[in-house]
């Protein structure tokens, strides 16, 4: 309504009565290195048409089933933890190895994915890392580090990949801390946690091309 001047549709509307789409849609595009990276990877970002519609559809559903599905939903998350502590506290089941705690679908970024990218996966999911794999090593992609490296020429920084990023700034990218599956958690509550550990990945040998390959990761979430 701001934009418009207004009250109005989502959509386009018509010559007669302008919707809120194409001026919320001009703003959008003065960021001009979205929908430039948004044509160069289109496997990492949507078009924000596209984008744009699956709001207006998803909104207009909502105006009739929002209500009853956020409610739906907060009854779910809440009896699911209530059921994890049940099942984690039952005495036949006593999980002691981190294959029992890790996260197995870890998602994580190529080298050669732009720093947008990465940026994105993190807002939308609520991540604080991101692994990334650089020459068969496993390394860590923090938030801190975006944060710090869009301090200046953010449009320029943004464009750039993992690797070139990592060129510019030497803390852009940090060892990660691997551990094994059958590793036992409780040596992780002397060792690791006294580091300051906040996200392990959990490797296994890869003999093949003698490089760890990534089964999952663990943070202090996952042991609450």
């Amino acid at each position: 309504m701001r934009l418009l001047g207004k009250q109005a549709a989502l959509g386009k509307g018509n010559p007669q009565n302008e919707g809120y789409e194409p001026r919320i849609l001009k703003l959008a595009q003065t960021i001009s290195w979205r929908e430039a990276l948004a044509k160069e990877y289109p496997g990492c970002f949507t078009r924000l048409e596209a984008l744009y519609e699956t709001l207006r559809r998803a909104r207009n559903d909502a105006m009739h089933t929002g209500a009853y599905a956020r409610h739906a939903t907060s009854a779910a998350i809440e009896l699911c933890i209530h059921m994890e502590e049940a099942v984690m506290g039952n005495e036949a089941f006593k999980p002691e190895k981190v294959a029992d705690y890790m996260v197995r679908q870890v998602v994580t970024v190529e080298s050669w994915h732009p720093v947008a990218y990465a940026r994105q996966l993190m807002l939308t999911h609520s991540f604080s890392f991101l692994p990334v794999r650089v020459e068969k090593r496993w390394k860590l992609l923090s938030e801190m580090s975006i944060a710090r490296f869009l301090r200046e020429s953010r449009a320029k920084r943004l464009a750039m990949s993992i690797t070139e990023a990592a060129g510019i700034e030497p803390r852009f990218l940090e060892e990660a801390d691997q551990i094994r599956p059958d590793s036992m958690v409780t040596d992780l509550y002397e060792s690791s946690f006294a580091n300051g550990a906040r996200l392990w990945l959990v490797t296994e040998r890869d003999t093949l091309d003698n490089s760890d390959r990534l089964l999952g990761a663990l943070s202090p979430f996952e042991l609450m």
